[in-house]
C-alpha cells in the first residue's frame, strides 16, 4: 500500500496547476494542507455556499452539478476552490488534500509560479480538468 505522503507528491505531479513545480515548492504544498477522506455520496462544496478551502484530490472522483444539472467530473490531480459557483459529490470515496484560507494564502506568498497560475484563472478560483484542459468553476 502506498503511504500518504507518495499519494500527496503523485498527485501533485498529476494536478495542472502543480506540475510545473520543484520539488522543494512540492514540499512546502504538501507540509501546507491537511489530508480528509469523503465518504462516497458526501458532498465536497455546495452552491451557493462559498467556502473556506480550496483542494487537490489525491484519489477518487466527483460530479459537479450546477442547478440540479450535472456539468463536469474532477478526479485525481483535480484542484478546485469553493466559489459556490457549484456542488460538488463525492461518486465514491475521496481523498482530499484541503488549503484552509490561511494556507492558501501562504502557499500564494511563498511560491510566486503557484499565485500567477491561480490568479491568471481570473477573478474566480476555479478548478482545472486535466483530462479536458478547461477551467471548471466550482
Amino acid at each position: 500500500m502506498t503511504d500518504l505522503p507518495s499519494l500527496v507528491h503523485q498527485a501533485l505531479s498529476r494536478s495542472t496547476l502543480f506540475r510545473g513545480l520543484s520539488p522543494r515548492q512540492a514540499e512546502v504544498v504538501a507540509r501546507s494542507t491537511e489530508p480528509v477522506f469523503v465518504p462516497a455520496g458526501s458532498p465536497l462544496a455546495e452552491q451557493d455556499r462559498p467556502g473556506p478551502h480550496c483542494a487537490l484530490i489525491i484519489s477518487g472522483e466527483a460530479s459537479v452539478e450546477r442547478n440540479g444539472y450535472m456539468v463536469g467530473r474532477l478526479g485525481e490531480g483535480d484542484f478546485f476552490c469553493l466559489s459556490g459557483a457549484a456542488t460538488l459529490v463525492a461518486e465514491d470515496a475521496c481523498l482530499l488534500l484541503i488549503a484552509a484560507d490561511d494556507a492558501f494564502r501562504g502557499l500564494v506568498e511563498a511560491i510566486p509560479a503557484f499565485a500567477g497560475i491561480v490568479l491568471a484563472a481570473g477573478g474566480e478560483i476555479c478548478a482545472v480538468h486535466p483530462r479536458i484542459g478547461r477551467e471548471t468553476v466550482v
